[in-house]
This record gives structure tokens, sequence and C-alpha cells, in this order.
């Protein structure tokens, strides 16, 4: 950088007094081998006059420093978003809520099938487990069997469990 200052005509004119400016310059010692760098010493830092041939590569490697930053928007590599194939392969499931209360209501469970885009919204007066159960249930089960035997003792106790009912339709003819 000495050897450069040497030959750069700005500092030249500046040494000359040719070229008014506010920069007090002094020629200071440094490094082994001492050199001789210009320096401007007119404020409380003393600041080396950087030659023409060194000001970008200077500002380069010290303008992060000073916007440490992140520079660009970073994004998320580009994936395959498989689509269901079915009906009900994907639901989304989501709570919506609180909310002010309507009926009792505060909260609505929204269930979205990603195949046919098909939405459901179910009330719920709380979030628990048992609250989306009882809310995913119709309160009215349609069954084409017409006798109540052949229902299975599990069902039974599934829609008993639930207070729900089970209605029988007639067949058609």
């Amino acid at each position: 950088m000495a050897r450069e200052q040497l030959k750069d005509p700005q500092l030249q004119d500046i040494l000359a007094g040719s070229c008014p400016t506010s920069l007090v310059l002094q020629p200071l010692p440094v490094g082994q081998p001492p050199g001789t760098l210009h320096c401007d010493v007119s404020m409380d830092r003393i600041r080396p006059f950087v030659p023409k041939m060194f000001r970008r590569e200077i500002f380069n490697n010290r303008h992060p420093l000073s916007h440490p930053k992140v520079s660009r928007r970073t994004r998320s590599e580009i994936g395959k978003f498989e689509l269901p194939s079915s009906r009900l392969e994907h639901v989304h499931i989501d709570f919506v809520g609180p909310l002010p209360p309507s009926e009792g209501f505060r909260y609505f469970l929204t269930c979205v099938d990603r195949f046919s885009k098909w939405p459901e919204a179910f009330s719920l007066v709380e979030i628990s487990a048992e609250a989306v159960t009882n809310a995913s249930q119709p309160d009215e089960v349609p069954d084409s069997r017409q006798e109540k035997s052949r229902e299975s003792s599990s069902r039974q106790e599934t829609t008993t469990r639930s207070g729900r009912r089970v209605r029988f339709n007639p067949k058609y003819s």
C-alpha cells in the first residue's frame, strides 16, 4: 500500500497543495522493515489514505461488517408435494377459536379433504378429545339394515357411549 501511495496521483495532488481538502496527512512509519504510510490525523482515529487501486477491495471487505444481516432471502429447496390418490387419504384438521360465544359454542373444528377439497366445520364448546369425538359423529347414523339384531355389539357400544342413536332406513324396493 505504501508503494501504491507513492504512485497515486490524487495523493500527490493533496501533498502538493493543489487539491483543497480537510484531510491532515502525515507520513507515519508502519511495519517491519519500517515503511511510510500517509495517514489522516485530523480526527481521533488515525486513518490511512487508501490509493484508488485498493478502494474497491477495502470497501468490499469492510462494508459487510457494518451490515451483518442475511443479504438475500433464503428459499427452501423446491420439493415434490405428493397429491392424494383417493378420498380421505389426507385430511387437514385444524381448530379455530376461541371465538365470541354463539349458543355456547366458542370453537370450530375444521376438516378439509385434500383430494376432493371438501370442507367440514363442527362447532365445539371446548377443545378436548371427547368434544372432538362427539362433534365429528352425526346425531343419527343412517343404516340400511332393517333389523337391530344385525348390528354388531361394538357399534352398539360406540353409539351408546357417545350418546347417539341409530336410525334404521327401509331398503329401497
